[in-house]
């Protein structure tokens, strides 16, 4: 009787000690593995967060280096009208010059010059200092009659100051001539016109300018 019951303790035993050896077994073969995932010693929650991904620093947006950024919001420039207050001003059209005809007399050209080389006019304008030498009043003429004529000019100032008077003639039959006349005395300050007329006192041009230092 006390020895089958000593057996029975010795199996009981030894059932245990097999089953203690196959746990720690067990946990030992499952070491590896949370050693495998979790690149670290924390437990099971924090190995968790370690697992997952780094989220990446969000860049900062490129600017140029001490400038800051400038407003998403900020409105455009206005369009430019032209019209600001620094536009200069649109130039004054040059004063209209009169040409006409008479008993086949005609005037084909009339200009304002400071000098005449080679039969043409240079420094041509409307505008003259006081201190000009000469102003020249240059006329291209056309005689389609038989007989020589001859036309006035005289240069007048403000208030009908005149200030010079020449008589030049065009041979008959010229289908173009060119001549000219000048003052020396177109000093006062204001607005003049030099005035092309006939014999007869008919008015076949006129050219203004102005006098201006």
């Amino acid at each position: 009787m006390f020895t089958r019951s000593n057996d029975s303790s010795r199996s009981l035993c030894s059932l245990l000690l097999l089953s203690l050896l196959l746990l720690g077994a067990g946990c030992a073969e499952q070491l590896p593995e949370c050693s495998a995932e979790v690149a670290s010693c924390e437990p099971t929650g924090g190995a968790a967060l370690a697992a997952a991904p780094a989220l990446a620093p969000r860049a900062a947006p490129l600017e140029a280096e001490g400038e800051p950024a400038a407003p998403a919001s900020a409105p455009g420039p206005a369009p430019s009208t032209g019209l600001g207050p620094e536009a200069a001003p649109a130039p004054e059209p040059p004063p209209a010059v009169e040409r006409g005809a008479s008993g086949g007399l005609s005037l084909r050209r009339l200009a304002l010059a400071l000098g005449v080389e080679a039969r043409e006019p240079i420094d041509v304008g409307t505008r003259f200092d006081p201190e000009s030498e000469r102003i020249y009043a240059f006329l291209d003429l056309r005689n389609r009659s038989d007989e020589a004529q001859a036309v006035q000019v005289v240069f007048r100032g403000p208030g009908g100051r005149g200030a010079g008077f020449v008589q030049l003639e065009i041979p008959p039959s010229t289908p173009r001539f060119r001549t000219w006349a000048f003052t020396r005395h177109a000093r006062v300050e204001g607005e003049w016109e030099a005035i092309v007329r006939t014999e007869d006192g008919e008015v076949i041009g006129r050219a203004p300018f102005r006098i201006e230092g």
